[in-house]
């Protein structure tokens, strides 16, 4: 008996066929995940651009807004004599509709 191992050249043949045929379907698994990973970052790339927009549009806004409210003369604040003005007004107003519905 000898120690020796004998291979075949056919047998090693096609175990590097399969081996290499392993590693290009390996190969195509990792391109398709990679391309799908760099998919889905460009879309979180661009919502994320989107919400900065909107946040910086908001913020904006509230900055003019407050200006606005620095900027703006103080309102005057309404007494007892304006309100009653005003309660008197509208018992005229409602009671001039009245008549004019019931004449009408």
């Amino acid at each position: 008996m000898s120690d020796e191992i004998e291979f075949d050249a056919e047998s090693s043949a096609t175990t590097w066929a399969a081996f290499g045929d392993l590693m290009s379907v390996l190969l195509g698994a990792f391109v398709l995940i990679l391309a799908s990973v760099i998919g889905i970052q460009l879309l979180l790339h661009n919502r994320l651009d989107e919400e900065v927009k909107q946040r910086q549009a908001e913020a904006a806004r509230l900055a003019a807004g407050a200006r606005w409210q620095r900027e703006r003369p103080p309102l005057k604040r309404v007494g007892l004599t304006e309100t009653a003005l005003a309660l008197w007004v509208a018992a005229w107003l409602a009671a001039a509709l009245r008549a004019v519905a019931a004449g009408a």
